[in-house]
């Protein structure tokens, strides 16, 4: 029996090993890079099968719309970021020249 999880790959470590986060069981799996599907890179949303018996990962496949929808919200959030013009609300030191 298979249980499908949400992931995102968070990182690829020595060009070998891929570190998915599984959002829903907050665990991390290290996996050999080739069980990557191919085209996938660091912050892809990823779909994970899971074996219930011993938790290994079978198929991982590409959720090509959570991706783009968690691209769109990065976005808009670093736009919005960089748009905010406010100023410190911590005094500069003055210097004397």
């Amino acid at each position: 029996m298979t249980l499908t999880c949400r992931g995102v790959l968070d990182r690829i470590v020595d060009d070998r090993t891929a570190v998915i986060l599984l959002e829903e069981q907050q665990r991390q799996l290290n996996l050999p890079l080739l069980h990557l599907p191919a085209g996938a890179k660091e912050g892809d949303r990823l779909l994970v099968d899971l074996s219930e018996a011993d938790g290994s990962a079978g198929r991982i496949t590409l959720d090509h719309e959570a991706t783009k929808a968690s691209r769109v919200t990065a976005s808009k959030a670093r736009k919005r970021l960089l748009k905010t013009k406010e100023r410190s609300r911590f005094k500069r030191k003055q210097t004397r020249s």
